[in-house]
Order: C-alpha cells, then sequence, then structure tokens
C-alpha cells in the first residue's frame, strides 16, 4: 500500500479496494486493483478520520463518523465519494456521534452496527432520502466489530467494550448473529448464531416478524452468566 496506515475500512466497488483514512493518513485515499496488482492515489478525504465506518452503496463510497484526530472524540459526519468525477461531498450528519463501528449496505439501505462515542442502537440510512431510522442494536454493547451482509442478512461478529477485552473472549459473550428477515429489519430481531468452537459465552441475534420482536439466548460459560446483555461472573 503505498501510505502505510492502521485503524481504517475498506470498501469494494466493481473489484476495486477503496481505502480512505486511518492512522498514517488521515485524509489519504487510494485505490488497489487485484488483476493488475496497482494502486492509484485519489482525491484526499475533506476531513481526517480514523475507526471511521466505511462502505459501497450503489457505485459509491460512503464515510460514517470516526475520530479526526488523537482526543478520541467522534464525529458524525457523512462524506460521500463519487468514483465518476473522483469527488467527495457532504450529506449532512449522523444522529449521533460514533467510531470504531461497522457500516453495512444491504438492500436499499445502510447499516450502522456497534461503535463507542454514541447510543449502542443500530442506526439505518436511506441514501436516496438522506434520512435515519433507530432501531435496536445487539444486546451485548460492542465496538470494534466485524460485520457482513450474507443471504439478505445482517451479521455482526465479535468485538469489545469497556476496555474488558474481546466479545466472546474470557468471560465475554460469543458470536453474534444475523439480524431480520432480509426484507423489513425493522420488524425483524436478532436471532442466534451457531455457538464458537471454543463453547465460550452466549450469542445474541435480533429477529422476528409481523412487527414484533424480542432478544433470544443461547449459550452459557461456565465461569459466566449472560443476563440481558450483562455479563456476570460466578455462573448466576
Amino acid at each position: 500500500m503505498p501510505t502505510a496506515r492502521s485503524e481504517m475500512r475498506a470498501a469494494v466497488v466493481d473489484g476495486i479496494f477503496y481505502v480512505p483514512g486511518g492512522f498514517g493518513g488521515l485524509t489519504s485515499f487510494e485505490a488497489y486493483d487485484p488483476a493488475d496488482d496497482s494502486w492509484v492515489e485519489l482525491a484526499p478525504m475533506p476531513e481526517p478520520a480514523h475507526h471511521m465506518m466505511v462502505t459501497a452503496h450503489n457505485g459509491r463510497v460512503f464515510v460514517f463518523g470516526g475520530g479526526p484526530d488523537l482526543s478520541w472524540q467522534a464525529t458524525s459526519s457523512i462524506l460521500v465519494y463519487d468514483l465518476a468525477t473522483d469527488a467527495w461531498t457532504a450529506a449532512g450528519e449522523m444522529p449521533e456521534r460514533r467510531m470504531s463501528g461497522e457500516a453495512v449496505s444491504l438492500g436499499d439501505y445502510i447499516y450502522l452496527v456497534g461503535g463507542t462515542g454514541g447510543t449502542t442502537a443500530m442506526l439505518r440510512y436511506d441514501p436516496v432520502e438522506e434520512a435515519w431510522s433507530v432501531l435496536p442494536g445487539p444486546a451485548q454493547p460492542r465496538e470494534h466489530v466485524a460485520a457482513v451482509a450474507f443471504n439478505d442478512e445482517l451479521w455482526v461478529i465479535g468485538g469489545g467494550w469497556g476496555g474488558g477485552g474481546a466479545v466472546g473472549a474470557g468471560g465475554g459473550f460469543g458470536r453474534d448473529g444475523r439480524v431480520g428477515d432480509g426484507g423489513d429489519i425493522q420488524s425483524g430481531q436478532w436471532s442466534v448464531a451457531r455457538r464458537p468452537r471454543d463453547d465460550r459465552g452466549a450469542q445474541w441475534v435480533w429477529r422476528g416478524r409481523g412487527g414484533r420482536g424480542h432478544y433470544r439466548r443461547r449459550g452459557r460459560d461456565s465461569g459466566c452468566a449472560a443476563v440481558e446483555g450483562t455479563c456476570q461472573r460466578g455462573g448466576v
């Protein structure tokens, strides 16, 4: 990579990797073509950012929030990159400040899950209307998460919270799972994913139909019981 960086995300459009920001290049923006193993420098971001949430949606690259410097104060900015013009535009602001979460494009919307700086809710963004909806987040708060769209569902995996180590390790929770029924996530609920191989933790997934939803729990660590999104030692 031309600019050595960390704490950033990448997005893929038409087989090209787009890598904005991060420590070591807070406004850097470069693209990688795996077909010919080449990099190109693109228009720099108009605002510095690390730990931001990044995804591709309908041929554009979206950058949400992040931190501008070492103050670790999250922002609420939205930056959009247009591949055709090699230009960035500001697209308003998120309902709250957030960093260290994950952005996932699924259907007509972009979902922001996890992170710090704001609430623990999941945020849904409509890029056409530039409108936001607030949805329930995973029962276990988390940042530095991994999340992907798979089979028309949103999967949220791992992360950490409050300096207590990785979610799913030690006394923490295990993997979170998929969101909703793919068609209308707002009326869905978190459902339970398969247990981790090391048999630790409890997994929470939001799932449901018909406008109703609830959390379900499965799994138990021998030294830690999960109680409505908290972890209590001693199995109580």
